[in-house]
């Protein structure tokens, strides 16, 4: 939690800190006056600070400039337990002169398990919703799973909610994590497992592909876990790192957007004529009975046409013959599924060697904006699937 600057009466009570990068609490201020009268009571700290920011602490007052008009910040830190990093101090107050802080009945404990021992708390059911499906059936087997560490002795109660999808979804039971799901038409369908232990919750989501009857898929790129791109890179997006400064010192480093994270994989590109995506090389797709390229993204470029390019086992040289463009909506709003057909495209047979999604127009017009993918597909809707 960082408290920026402001506010009277704040109370931070029978919370858990753990495992972050920097301080659990840090009270700042910077250029106005920090909060007063906080209380920070009946809480646990876990192994804060493992970046070593700033105090480095597990609660941490701001003070560089002790200037009194911001540097103000009065408070009460008790009863908490705590279990340190080496190096790494409970607390830290920058402006000793200028604040006054209060500590006491503070434990310090050697670890995790010893603190949990002495101060037991509930922690938050474990959901995993399962991996992300494909079907050409209505009726999908969802395999989830909800655990819990028994606390506080309430009733564990699971649940299975439709969250987005083109049609209904019916659940055989939604109380199950593994149950069956029946959905009322072909589409892409984002479902969600909660936990609940009467005091705590927690879900984990999941997307049900209903495709045509007759539809498969040979290869998919879901991008569900983060920071895994699935072997896809960025090449030229053209992006640079920023350094952002005010009149006298730094206050932010920006860097460029590329990464995978909440099921997408998310892409910055700026001025540049030949932005393109890559994917694994050696992919062995079998593109015998599968001609068609599917993806659905949010295209938030003023690009109108991208297109993909291909190499094979047979033939891996790179060439503009082997590519097939595709139109697309400009600075779209929301994400769009796209189907391109490249049975009529050269050299789309035998084995997928690697993949290249160009998101420039190759015409040497610069790019600038942002592709949001949700997946990437090849299939075989053009040969009797939808």
């Amino acid at each position: 939690i960082d408290f920026e600057a402001r506010g009277d009466g704040i109370i931070v009570d029978n919370c858990t800190f753990e495992n972050n990068a920097g301080a659990g609490i840090e009270v700042l201020g910077l250029r106005s006056p920090q909060p007063v009268n906080v209380t920070i009571r009946n809480s646990r700290f876990i192994k804060n600070n493992w970046a070593n920011k700033l105090g480095p602490s597990e609660i941490y007052v701001w003070g560089k400039k002790k200037d009194p008009k911001v540097c103000c910040s009065t408070g009460t830190i008790e009863n908490n337990a705590y279990v340190l990093l080496p190096g790494v101090n409970f607390f830290v107050n920058e402006a000793p002169e200028t604040t006054q802080w209060t500590l006491r009945n503070n434990t310090p404990y050697a670890s995790a398990k010893e603190l949990e021992k002495a101060v037991p708390y509930n922690k938050p059911p474990v959901v995993e919703a399962g991996d992300d499906i494909i079907t050409d059936r209505p009726t999908a087997r969802l395999a989830g799973s909800v655990t819990d560490d028994g606390r506080p002795g309430k009733r564990l109660v699971a649940r299975w909610e439709q969250l987005e999808g083109p049609g209904t979804v019916t659940f055989k039971d939604a109380a199950r994590p593994k149950t069956t799901a029946t959905f009322s038409r072909p589409g892409d369908y984002i479902l969600r497992l909660v936990g609940d232990d009467g005091e705590l919750w927690t879900s984990d989501m999941i997307t049900v592909h209903v495709v045509e009857p007759g539809v498969s898929v040979a290869k998919a790129w879901e991008f569900n876990k983060n920071l895994d791109k699935e072997g896809w890179t960025e090449v030229n997006p053209g992006t640079v790192q920023y350094d952002v400064r005010n009149a006298k010192e730094l206050v932010c480093t920006s860097y460029p957007v590329k990464y995978v994270a909440g099921g997408y994989y998310i892409v910055a590109v700026k001025d540049s004529p030949d932005a393109h995506l890559l994917s694994a090389d050696n992919l062995g797709v079998d593109l015998a009975d599968h001609k068609t390229i599917r993806i659905k993204f949010m295209n938030r470029t003023p690009a109108t046409r991208m297109r993909f390019r291909f190499v094979t086992d047979a033939d891996p040289a790179w060439g503009d013959a082997k590519s097939q463009s595709f139109d697309l909506t400009p600075n779209d709003n929301g994400p769009r599924e796209y189907a391109v057909d490249m049975s009529r495209v050269p050299g789309w047979t035998g084995r997928l060697k690697q993949l290249r999604l160009d998101l420039a127009p190759g015409d040497g017009t610069p790019l600038t904006g942002t592709c949001r993918i949700d997946y990437i597909w090849i299939d075989n809707s053009f040969q009797g699937g939808r």
